[in-house]
């Protein structure tokens, strides 16, 4: 099963959609910083570290932010900063996470509905197959019934119980039964072939290497 075509497809679109999950969990709560450096007046109006809340009214985040600015002394002097933003409240980054839960659900059932249907295509080809073989032995029981009718056939013409005409008959029938023998065979190697087909287990360099002389 796991190497027909939908399969692979189906499994691979559920691996994407687990990297995209985990990628859009991860960016819910991703906090975005800023580092910097100054050089300046440092006074009551500038202060070195503060706590907020911002809101974005674009996408309607609310996040909460930290300044941390140490090494800042005299009036004067060299700064350096640190400020992080945590999204507490973030509408598009949730809705994001929520696509990607149903896009991973939805994945997860086509994964089990394309499984369910490639099992039912297999069953449904080694069914015919089945059939095909018995059809065989059925057109193989035939023919012998065929050769043995023709040879008594020969042996009451010999004996003068029959006419010419039968004999033909007994033969027209052999060649009948040779026929839908021939026919059978062919027919279950076709089901072979498709059976084969279904489990991904015929490509054509196989089948150009199996029916190679």
């Amino acid at each position: 099963m796991a190497e027909r075509p939908e399969v692979l497809r189906a499994q691979n679109a559920l691996e994407d959609a687990h990297q995209v999950l985990a990628y859009a969990e991860a960016a819910r709560f991703l906090p975005q910083g800023t580092l910097s450096l100054s050089y300046g007046q440092v006074s009551a109006a500038n202060p070195g570290s503060s706590l907020g809340l911002n809101l974005n009214l674009g996408t309607g985040q609310v996040s909460g932010s930290a300044t941390y600015a140490p090494g800042a002394s005299g009036a004067q002097g060299l700064g350096a900063s640190l400020s992080l933003s945590l999204p507490l409240l973030a509408p598009d980054l949730e809705a994001q996470v929520a696509a990607a839960r149903a896009n991973l659900a939805y994945q997860q059932a086509n994964l089990a509905s394309t499984l369910a249907a490639a099992e039912a295509d297999v069953r449904a080809r080694h069914g015919a197959y089945l059939a095909a073989l018995a059809q065989v032995e059925a057109a193989q029981k035939g023919l012998e019934a065929a050769d043995q009718a023709l040879s008594d056939a020969r042996k009451r013409l010999e004996a003068g119980l029959i006419a010419p005409l039968d004999l033909a008959q007994a033969e027209l029938n052999r060649l009948q039964a040779a026929y839908g023998l021939t026919s059978a065979q062919v027919n279950a190697y076709l089901a072979y072939l498709a059976l084969r087909r279904s489990l991904a287990q015929l490509t054509l360099e196989t089948y150009a290497k199996e029916v190679a002389p």
